[in-house]
Parts: C-alpha cells; structure tokens; sequence
C-alpha cells in the first residue's frame, strides 16, 4: 500500500475542501519561488561568464593589434637598414673595376632589392590589417557598448527579482503556515506527515480523471467524488491527495 493509501482514502469536508485548494496555491507558488531561487544565480554565473567571455575577445583583438603593430615597426626598422645597405652596394658598384666583381656587386644589389620588396610589401599588407580592424572596431564598439549594458541591466534585474523572490517564498510560506493551522487538529497532523513524504508537492490537481502530479488513472467513482463532491482522495499511482482544483 503508497505512502498515502497507509493514511487515509477519501474524505469529503467542504471547509477542509476549501482550504486544501488555497494550500495547493500557495504551494505551486512556494514551488515556483523555490525553483526561481536556483535559476536566478545560474543566469547570474552565465552573465559574468557572457561578460568574461566578450571582454576575453576584446583583449584578444587588443592584443592582435598590438602584435601587428609592433611587428610592422620591426620590419620597418630592417627596411631602413636594408635600404642604407642598398645605397652603400650602389656607391660601391660605380667603383668596381672587375668585371667578376661587378657581376657579383649586381647580384648582390638584386638580392637587397628583392628582400625590400618583400619587406615593403609585408609591411603594407600589416598597415592595411590595421586599417580593417580598427574601423571594425569603430564598427563593433557601439554593438559592444550596448551589450554590456545589456548585461549590466540583466544582471540588475536578476538581483533585484532574487530579492524579490526570497521575500516572497517568505511570505508564502507564512501564508502556508497559516492555512495548515486552520484545518484543525487532526488534518493539520495528516497534512504534516504527508509534508515529510513530497514536500511541497503534498497536493495534486485532479486533471482528466487522472492525477495532475503522476498522471494515474482514477477509479471512476473517486475521480467523479472529487471532481462534483469535494472529496479528497488519495492518489494509487503516487500517494499524493488529488483535490478538484479551479484554475
């Protein structure tokens, strides 16, 4: 026999009736609030690593351009040494008398000249880098402004519905209390020991002739007791008591 078949089956009080149907409120909501309360820091911890991740982004641009940046000034550095290196192998070409050292002087100054190329062009294509990214960046800054506002804002209102939320489960909970003292002495105590089973989840709606907590079927004549009579009945599936609930 379930945890709730061992208490009891069905009763029928319309008072009591009443009152469980305002507990199953208050504990949907003591539920809700509850749950609320273990979402909240989660988003809260995938804002900060949203946050985290958009400024790690930033950095790594930052951090790019900088390469770059430093990169072009070296090359620009080996350019000027290479093209002083060029004038001086062609002052010293016009006094070569050799024809060996004069072919040798030529190749020399092909070499260095093709080496500046080179430089002239890589540096080029780092300086054209840097233009791209900075006017992406231009682009990109009001889109990243506005989304670290967005961040600021979320993260407010979580804090604020957090707040929110632990006053609420308070007063919930006290409103609870109250319902549960005034089913009298006896329900009070059954209430209580069905609490220490499911929790917050004592009472399930009667849905369809079925149960609204595990779906089981009800026998027809306690599905038609609760549903036109007020009766309280247990469930056979989960054990938990199944009221006709106005939604």
């Amino acid at each position: 026999m379930s945890f709730g078949r061992k208490l009891f089956q069905v009763w029928c009080d319309l008072k009591d009736n009443e009152l469980y149907i305002d507990l199953y409120h208050e504990d949907r909501k003591v539920v809700f609030l509850e749950r609320r309360l273990k979402e909240i820091p989660i988003a809260l911890k995938e804002l900060v690593s949203d946050g985290g991740r958009a400024l790690d982004a930033k950095e790594a641009r930052r951090a790019e351009i900088a390469e770059l940046e430093a990169s072009a000034r070296r090359q620009e550095r080996e350019l000027e040494l290479q093209r002083t290196q060029l004038e001086r192998l062609t002052k010293r070409q016009k006094q070569v008398t050799s024809v060996e050292a004069m072919e040798a002087g030529e190749r020399d100054i092909s070499r260095l000249a093709e080496s500046i190329e080179e430089i002239e062009l890589d540096v080029l294509g780092k300086l054209e880098s840097l233009e791209v990214m900075a006017r992406q960046d231009q682009l990109r800054q009001p889109g990243e402004e506005s989304d670290s506002e967005d961040l600021g804002r979320e993260s407010r209102d979580l804090k604020q519905e957090l707040q929110e939320c632990e006053r609420e489960l308070v007063a919930a909970n006290a409103a609870r209390d109250q319902l549960i003292n005034q089913l009298g002495e006896r329900e009070c105590r059954r209430y209580q020991r069905f609490f220490k089973g499911f929790g917050n989840t004592v009472l399930a709606a009667l849905n369809h002739e079925a149960c609204g907590f595990c779906g089981e079927k009800m026998p027809p004549q306690q599905a038609m007791d609760v549903r036109t009579g007020g009766a309280i009945a247990s469930c056979q599936g989960c054990g938990r008591l199944v009221i006709q609930v106005k939604e």
